[in-house]
């Protein structure tokens, strides 16, 4: 995809791997297929030739790819002991019968996403009612945060794949455990998009009686962190919200010098 592109914009192998600051001969590498693209190095390709972002979905597993590969041990998708989207039932029935949601994925991929509450399975309602995508990635591969990461029973977090909602650009992995010392702090949404990472929090009743020790723990994650509150979940426009709430976490664009934007990189060939 990325060869054939460049040959298209006819932009010299020399010139794209100067932009990626990397070798010509490693370029040539992941050209042809000899070694894989790193995910991160491959989307700041797609940007500079100005293709879809989409295409950053090939370097992970959509569900039916997924399927195929169950006797790759090293390929599976790796799921905590406890309560998922398929698992919890009951609650919020109101909701969801005035929502009438018509896009939600089948339980096979409700089971393999993690839940703490009712609540959280709302937002994952309507992400994939809004046009959300199950995809596989390991959050490990991804580097995350700097802080210790961990299974539910405590064990590191190693490089297997995870269940992740797609939607707009994000990854949004549930249910990830931060260890801080002897502390765990559990994230109810882990998002993910070109290295930038914020915690997304659904937050119940509950947590209006404990905004400080909300305040505190947000704080020692390092990281952007989002909440909706119980209302807003409820609104029906969860997804308008999210939109605004994170698009100022959206990272902006690299850019080549003398470019606008290495998104319009055949302009930029053309003299723009």
């Amino acid at each position: 995809m990325i060869k054939e592109r460049r040959t298209e914009l006819d932009i010299p192998q020399q010139q794209l791997a100067e932009w990626l600051r990397i070798p010509p001969a490693t370029l040539s590498r992941y050209e042809s297929g000899q070694r894989k693209w790193p995910p991160q190095l491959y989307q700041r390709a797609c940007e500079l030739l100005s293709l879809s972002c989409t295409k950053f979905l090939e370097y992970y597993w959509d569900w039916e790819k997924h399927r195929t590969q169950w006797n790759w041990a090293s390929n599976v998708v790796e799921v905590d002991a406890g309560q998922t989207w398929a698992t919890l039932s009951g609650g919020y029935e109101w909701f969801y019968e005035q929502r009438r949601f018509k896009n939600q994925p089948p339980e096979e991929i409700q089971s393999l996403l993690r839940a703490d509450t009712r609540l959280d399975l709302i937002p994952y309602a309507e992400f994939y009612n809004a046009g959300a995508s199950t995809v596989f990635a390991s959050i490990t591969a991804l580097n995350p945060p700097p802080h210790f990461l961990a299974k539910e029973n405590g064990e590191p977090l190693g490089l297997a794949r995870r269940a992740a909602i797609y939607f707009e650009g994000w990854l949004l992995f549930p249910q990830v455990n931060f260890l801080l010392g002897h502390r765990r702090i559990r994230v109810d949404l882990l998002a993910h998009q070109r290295g930038s990472w914020v915690a997304n929090e659904m937050d119940g009743a509950l947590h209006k009686q404990q905004t400080e020790y909300d305040r505190r723990r947000d704080g020692q994650l390092k990281i952007p962190v989002v909440r909706f509150s119980e209302e807003e979940i409820l609104s029906g426009r969860f997804i308008e919200i999210f939109r605004e709430r994170m698009a100022r976490f959206r990272p902006k664009r690299a850019r080549v010098i003398g470019a606008s934007s290495v998104a319009t990189a055949a302009e930029f060939l053309k003299g723009a």
